[in-house]
């Protein structure tokens, strides 16, 4: 008896730790803006990516109606962000470094119209 009790309390033990482990928040790298056009309104829904500078998608957010957007990642890498909107030339970023605490704010990202 007291062999399970041990028993039971170990794996309660272990798997408590675990789940405490799992949930600890990852140190995120965070890229934010307002993405306007020529006039100054706002650009609702336009796609922002980050691109790893071989091609590959990193991740991703979509503008609200205000233009605004964040993105957070958990990934280290050497990207560039690009934007992109229906009617609008697209915009890509010289090379970041993205790396967890990185924090970058983008006042305004002004596209023109094609």
């Amino acid at each position: 008896m007291q062999t399970t009790n041990f028993l039971f309390l170990s794996m309660f033990i272990y798997f408590l730790g675990i789940s405490n482990l799992a949930a600890t928040p990852k140190e995120v790298a965070k890229i934010s803006g307002k993405i306007t056009n020529q006039t100054g309104e706002p650009v609702p829904y336009a796609n922002v990516a980050l691109i790893l500078l071989d091609g590959g998608l990193v991740d991703g957010a979509v503008s609200d109606e205000n233009g605004d957007f964040l993105i957070e990642s958990t990934k280290t890498a050497k990207v560039k962000l690009v934007i992109s909107s229906i009617g609008y030339v697209s915009f890509s970023s010289e090379p970041l470094n993205l790396f967890q605490g990185f924090s970058k704010t983008l006042a305004h990202w002004q596209f023109r119209m094609k």
